[in-house]
Formats: C-alpha cells, sequence, structure tokens
C-alpha cells in the first residue's frame, strides 16, 4: 500500500494525516480474487504453485510477462486448447487483473535434483554450449533466474515443464520467440534435460 498525507487543521493545532491507498497494482490484484478462485486455480492454484509437474508455476512472474503470454494466447500466436478461450474470455481487464493477482504472489523455491545433470545444466545457463547461436541463458534470463517484464523468471520452474518449452521451440511450436527456437534447435536432447534439472533447483 502507498501512504497519502496531506495537512489537517483541527483547533488543537495542526496535524499531518496519513491514509493508505492501493496501487494500480495492487488493486487490480485484489479484485481478481474471484477471477482467479473460479478460472485459474484449478490448474495453477491460488497462490501460482501449480502442483501438476506439467503446468507451470507461474508465482512472481513479472505481470507484464503474464499478460502478454495471456494475449498469444487469446491471439492464437501461442497454442493452448485450455489458455486460449481462457484468455478470450477474460478480456484485457481480466487478464491485467490476474497477472498482476499472481505477479504480486512469493515466488516457488528451487527443488534440487540429480547434481551431476544440474552441473551440467549450470554450465549451460552460463555460459552456453560453444555454438555462437546459443547465447546463455543468464544474459537474458538473469544469473537468478528471476526474469523480469520482457524474460520470463525460470527459478524453480519444474523442470517437466521447462523441458516440454525447450522442445516446443525446437520443434518450432512455440514460435513466437524466435531467439528461442534458434537456441533451441542447437540444443541435443540430453542438453534440454540438464538445464531442466539446474533451472528446477535454482
Amino acid at each position: 500500500m502507498k501512504p497519502h498525507c496531506f495537512l489537517a487543521l483541527p483547533s488543537s493545532g495542526i496535524a499531518l494525516l496519513c491514509v493508505l491507498t492501493l496501487t494500480p497494482i495492487q488493486a487490480e490484484a485484489a479484485d481478481a480474487r474471484p477471477i482467479v478462485a473460479a478460472k485459474c486455480a484449478k490448474c495453477h492454484g491460488e497462490e501460482g504453485d501449480s502442483s501438476d509437474p506439467a503446468i507451470p508455476r507461474i508465482a512472481g512472474l513479472h505481470p507484464t510477462y503474464i499478460a502478454r503470454q495471456m494475449r498469444e494466447f487469446a491471439e492464437g500466436r501461442r497454442r493452448n486448447e485450455d489458455m486460449a478461450p481462457l484468455a478470450l474470455e477474460l478480456g484485457e481487464d481480466g487478464v491485467q487483473a490476474v497477472s498482476a493477482w499472481y505477479g504480486n504472489k512469493k515466488p516457488p523455491v528451487g527443488k534440487p535434483g540429480d547434481p551431476k545433470l544440474a552441473e551440467a545444466g549450470k554450465q549451460l545457463y552460463e555460459d552456453g554450449n560453444g555454438d555462437p547461436a546459443v547465447q546463455p541463458c543468464v544474459a537474458c534470463h538473469q544469473s537468478d533466474g528471476a526474469g523480469n517484464a520482457r524474460f520470463p523468471r525460470l527459478a524453480g520452474q519444474h523442470k517437466d515443464y521447462l523441458g516440454k518449452q525447450l522442445s516446443e521451440f525446437k520443434r518450432g511450436r512455440r514460435a513466437t520467440d524466435p531467439q528461442m527456437v534458434t537456441i533451441a534447435q542447437r540444443l541435443s536432447t540430453r542438453e534440454i534435460k540438464a538445464l531442466a534439472e539446474y533451472i528446477s533447483g535454482m
């Protein structure tokens, strides 16, 4: 909440009064609870920490990024038979509210997995694989995997979901990000597994 202060003139003298008001993002998030409960929680949970490894953990993703993905689903540029009709149904106001809701939630905690495979994934994440076209993940998603408004938070994501998305980029089925398509097409199946292992434990 943001404090707003102003001067008052009671009979005893001047007093400084402060009231707390919601910022636009907080207000949108507060308004989203009924939508989230009815439309989103079944798959993503109210806190954005899905229990199904095939469904992304979306808590802590930047609201701008979430909203952009929702628009891509609605416009058919990103394919998903469940998300496309939902994004269309929500409309822009609903998309903004839901994005603010999940963007303000506590990010998931990574779960360590296979140490050897994760170490190989860490090297790929930080340095790439030697192919000039394979830019290290750290360049866009940050060293801690926190992401930003343009690039998604990766840290702590389900490794099954990460592996599937990289494979979708590799096959060109998810083509909204040409750079990711190029990178994924130059990764081996084992490299994809290693990256997913490391990132899921961040």
